[in-house]
């Protein structure tokens, strides 16, 4: 089975996203995050080079291919859950359904990143499918938008690891 990871930023109340899908309030912190010191600034460069396929949601896709000339993933195997059409120039696999995610998941040996959004997060946790979380919380309370978790089911967590720098907390956590 395919090692499920999900790396995220989310702030301090738990959104991925502002309303309307907006990422614009992460601008804001682009400067901090230039400054981090090499645990954390290094953190996600050392993931990415771990990880063999990509999974988001389709609003996620959308939000990355309207902010960005160049798709991020393009070396990695990318696959976008969603239960409509969707065109695009990129290397993408489309998967309609969860359950067809959960096989694909179940089959596979990669290892594999959840990059968002909130409402597969919370199916993929519920089902028992994502085996560690790393969370960088962002000094902001955003009060409304996207929710990383949606659902209102318990997990229990261990904390793995646990790094901040300045205002920037990273928590790595292993599911149970």
């Amino acid at each position: 089975m395919s090692k499920v990871i999900c790396y995220i930023a989310t702030s301090v109340d738990g959104y991925i996203a502002a309303e309307k899908d907006s990422l614009e309030w992460l601008d804001q912190f682009n400067e901090e995050i230039s400054e981090l010191d090499d645990a954390i600034k290094n953190s996600y460069v050392n993931f990415y080079k771990r990880i063999d396929t990509v999974v988001m949601g389709r609003t996620t896709y959308d939000v990355i291919d309207s902010i960005t000339d160049v798709y991020p993933y393009i070396d990695k195997k990318n696959i976008v859950v969603t239960s409509t059409k969707l065109t695009c120039s990129h290397n993408v696999d489309l998967i309609l359904n969860i359950e067809e995610l959960t096989n694909y998941l179940k089959s596979s040996t990669d290892t594999t990143w959840i990059v968002g959004g909130g409402m597969l997060v919370s199916g993929l946790l519920d089902m028992g499918l994502i085996d560690e979380l790393i969370i960088t919380q962002l000094p902001i309370i955003l009060g409304k938008g996207s929710k990383l978790f949606v659902n209102d089911n318990t997990h229990n967590l261990e904390v793995m690891s646990l790094k901040n720098d300045g205002n920037i907390v990273e928590i790595h956590y292993k599911v149970k």
